[in-house]
């Protein structure tokens, strides 16, 4: 059975509530960001649980940030500060975000949350 808009469902130490508002039709096509929508169209949105592009984003940002300020060391002539500051911010920091963002990469992802409108 298709659960409708605002019905909830009790049970012990649990509450599930259906959120699924009227559509407003805005004649606009549907659209996303980073792909978070999973699968969309007139009868229910599949938002995903975890936004994987949102992390590359921040982690491909922060390793660019970390090399150029390597490099601005390295320009300024102190070669030893440079290569300590690759080691230890490129290696130890972003070493470690980049393993556990390849590690949460390769886990089955989990089921999308759905939003169904319902029916007329």
């Amino acid at each position: 059975m298709t659960e409708r808009a605002q019905e909830i469902k009790y049970g012990l130490l649990w509450k599930q509530e259906h959120l699924a508002p009227l559509p407003i039709p805005t004649g606009q096509p549907a659209s996303d960001l980073m792909n978070i929508i999973w699968r969309k169209n007139d009868v229910y949105l599949d938002i995903g649980s975890f936004a994987m592009g949102g992390g590359w984003m921040m982690l491909h940002v922060l390793t660019v940030l970390i090399l150029a300020t390597v490099w601005w060391v390295a320009a300024s002539g102190d070669i030893w500060l440079s290569l300590v500051t690759l080691i230890v911010m490129g290696g130890g920091f972003m070493g470690t975000l980049w393993y556990l963002f390849v590690k949460q990469w390769r886990k089955p992802l989990y089921p999308p949350y759905p939003f169904q409108s319902p029916a007329p």
